[in-house]
């Protein structure tokens, strides 16, 4: 099979896995990021992990992003009303849902220290998001601290996988800048997600306009070096056509 039609495979298998009646019924179909699950899918080809073990390791690591960012859609303002704090409860179950099924998944194939990891990766998650909360709470927020932040929020999985499976080699690990940048180079050019201090750190859509094509060129140098050849010249494609339209168009966030 080619390298195309392993990874429609994989998107395939993660939607299936996802659909839930009750939860599409309550609070609708969750997303998912086609190009998270090819970054996913190019990051853990680029160490020769067997296809198996890739398709596994994609599919747990994008429900455990799934249930992540379903706990992000969970409103902190006040609720009285029945159904309002319904929805919220809804939303947080789901999340909870998603998560365990990521355990789950490698639990059945022994995959520990994949579980660890993602586990510690999780916790670097939530601490990125307190400090976030903390710094938007403040309204003096750069953007350089904002987006070093939405990094690690929307990055710690992808760069933690890349850390586990490139441990004892002695050249360096290009994933570990390069996996949070295209996290965060997707959520300014996406911005499904609302994270607080947003519009107060980025002012303006000419500003994320800006950051896009700023990350966009680092990305693409990050990406030449990879070593493994096939990789790179899909992992190049994969962001040409990604956010190559940013390069010429105004922004405009995807429907």
């Amino acid at each position: 099979m080619s390298i195309h039609g392993e990874m429609d495979r994989v998107i395939a298998e993660i939607a299936e896995c996802a659909r839930d009646p009750f939860v599409e019924r309550h609070i609708g179909r969750p997303k998912t990021s086609a190009f998270f699950v090819k970054v996913l899918y190019l990051l853990l080809k680029s160490f020769s992990l067997p296809s198996e073990r890739i398709r596994l390791h994609c599919v747990a690591t994008t429900l455990l992003q799934m249930g992540l960012d379903l706990h992000e859609r969970v409103s902190v303002e006040p609720e009285r009303a029945e159904q309002g704090m319904r929805s919220r409860q809804l939303f947080v179950l789901a999340g909870d849902y998603f998560s365990s099924l990521f355990y789950r998944f490698l639990a059945e194939r022994g995959e520990i220290r994949t579980i660890s990891r993602l586990s510690e990766a999780v916790c670097e998650v939530n601490e990125a998001k307190m400090e976030l909360y903390a710094v938007a709470g403040s309204r003096q927020v750069s953007p350089p601290t904002y987006l070093s932040l939405i990094r690690r929020i929307r990055g710690s999985l992808p760069s933690a996988l890349s850390d586990l499976f490139h441990a004892g080699k002695s050249s360096d690990n290009p994933w570990r800048d390069l996996a949070p940048d295209l996290a965060a180079l997707e959520w300014l050019a996406d911005a499904d997600i609302e994270y607080p201090g947003a519009s107060i750190a980025l002012q303006s859509d000419e500003m994320r306009l800006e950051l896009i094509r700023s990350i966009l060129a680092s990305v693409r140098r990050e990406a030449a070096v990879i070593a493994h050849p096939e990789v790179r010249l899909e992992l190049i494609r994969a962001i040409g056509e990604r956010f190559d339209p940013y390069l010429t168009e105004p922004l405009a966030r995807e429907g």
